[in-house]
């Protein structure tokens, strides 16, 4: 095969494979699709809007009853959530996607069966023709259109478990760090108020609920009351170092209350517990997961943390098991006595909230530039809001749209978060990776 020509910028042709650039597949989709016309009104089909969603594959998107209702920006977002699941699907490969992506759309229609067989847009033409397109002047003349759509879509969150990568995966380029966006930073701490009140970094990456349940009663006589408060999201959220300190506990607490967790000690002696932390392997709900999908591999007491670090993932060990996937955040002085958190996560929130959370400052090392053969990965998709996280079994974290971003109660509105990924070493790596399942 001969050597692959130079990359056009913003996207990458590694040994004739095709890298993905959501943002521009995305778009060519659309031109595709409609030239571009977000108003497209419902044909025979229901099929509206620039991306030719029916009304039944639209499904009530955002709170919109056909796509063609929708603003552009709403239309974008859903075309990229459904990019990216497909890419999954296809083990990375953008080709098939796009293939997945015409098939989809296209079979069983009255648009379909309008045209004579001989007549009918291929998928390999469709592909080419998008290819034509997204990367012209035969900047990907080695990409195989060869496209395989056989096989069920919709691989992700319900996969019976982690799939594996199958060789090296790639950071963004050097120079795509000057087109980060602006709102990427480690959480930028003060000085601690009086009292309870601290300063403190969201302890978690992407949207949650919560409110101040702060001394609730826990038993019918109150023998026992809540001294936390519960940020509920779902499995295998990242959960994040709330402030600079040591790793005091991390793994089972020895309680059938608290389940798994793990504890930040500041170095003024005040403590952060995170308890119900996961326990599940991918996919499921078996209470038996290997360690790397609890904690980061290696994290271990006495480990030095930064604010922003993640330092697990949200669960529902202990006695969350009969509950919802949450995390029971605690904050408690020197002498152990806990104190209510609510009021200085309200004010991590406010500080935080619509910046992307994630990046070079959550891993405690620079994440590894390759994920050798063997290495596992898993997708977890928010509460509310869209966007991916993709955590791999190295502890490497990347995440998309709102899942990157700092939300907190969800009360804010924020402009949408990132369609590239940003990741836990400089530049994010390739989303998603090459692999075998």
């Amino acid at each position: 095969m001969p050597e692959a020509p130079p990359a056009a910028v913003g996207e990458m042709v590694v040994d004739g494979e095709l890298v993905v650039d959501l943002e521009r597949a995305v778009i060519v989709l659309a031109e595709l699709e409609s030239g571009g016309d977000y108003a497209v009104a419902p044909d025979a089909d229901g099929r509206s809007g620039a991306y030719g969603y029916s009304a039944d594959q639209w499904a009530g998107y955002a709170g919109y009853g056909v796509a063609g209702d929708a603003p552009a920006s709403v239309q974008d977002a859903r075309a990229r959530a459904d990019v990216q699941r497909l890419l999954v699907g296809t083990d990375g490969d953008l080709v098939g996607a796009i293939g997945r992506w015409f098939v989809e759309r296209a079979e069983g229609t009255a648009w379909w069966e309008d045209f004579p067989a001989e007549h009918r847009l291929s998928t390999e033409l469709f592909v080419e023709r998008w290819l034509g397109v997204y990367a012209p002047a035969g900047e990907t003349a080695d990409v195989d259109v060869d496209v395989d759509v056989d096989v069920d879509v919709g691989v992700g969150d319900d996969a019976a478990g982690p799939v594996v990568i199958d060789g090296p995966t790639l950071s963004d380029g050097p120079g795509d760090m000057a087109r980060r966006d602006p709102r990427a930073a480690p959480p930028s701490l003060g000085v601690h108020g009086s009292g309870a009140m601290r300063s403190i970094a969201f302890p978690v990456l992407g949207p949650v609920s919560y409110y101040p349940g702060w001394n609730d009663c826990r038993e019918v006589d109150c023998s026992r009351r809540h001294e936390g408060v519960d940020l509920v999201g779902v499995r295998m959220q990242p959960l994040l170092a709330a402030v600079d300190g040591t790793i005091s506990a991390v793994g089972y607490r020895g309680s059938e209350l608290a389940g798994y967790g793990v504890t930040v000690s500041g170095d003024d002696g005040w403590h952060y517990n995170y308890f119900h932390t996961n326990n599940d392997n991918p996919g499921s709900d078996d209470g038996r997961a290997d360690r790397v999908w609890q904690f980061p591999p290696g994290l271990q007491p006495g480990d030095r943390v930064r604010a922003g670090q993640i330092i697990g993932y949200m669960g529902d060990s202990g006695n969350s098991e009969f509950s919802v996937p949450h995390v029971h955040f605690e904050i408690r002085d020197p002498s152990g006595s806990p104190r209510d958190p609510f009021w200085s996560l309200q004010a991590a929130e406010r500080r935080q909230v619509c910046t992307i959370g994630i990046g070079p400052w959550s891993f405690p090392n620079p994440a590894p530039a390759t994920a050798g053969s063997g290495v596992a990965y898993t997708t977890v998709r928010p509460l509310f809001g869209d966007g991916v996280w993709l955590i791999d079994s190295e502890g490497r974290v990347t995440a998309t749209g709102a899942a990157a971003l700092i939300v907190g109660s969800g009360q804010q509105t924020c402009q949408p978060g990132p369609t590239r990924p940003y990741g836990t070493d400089n530049n994010g790596w390739l989303w998603p990776p090459r692999r075998t399942g």
